[in-house]
């Protein structure tokens, strides 16, 4: 049985997403080799039901 994450609320600013992954630095750096996190394009707050999507590139 897969282990469950803790959920989390909606990020609901682009400068809450900076935090956040600032925040997941280091983590990112251990498992996945990480050396800078970079954040480009445009940002809007989820809608109630939408799903939205972050991509990591290595």
């Amino acid at each position: 049985m897969q282990a469950r994450r803790k959920a989390r609320s909606r990020v609901q600013s682009r400068q809450e997403v900076v935090e956040r992954l600032r925040a997941a630095l280091p983590t990112l750096r251990e498992r996945y080799g990480v050396r800078r996190l970079a954040l480009y394009g445009s940002f809007q707050p989820p809608l109630r039901d939408e799903i939205c999507e972050c991509a990591l590139f290595r």
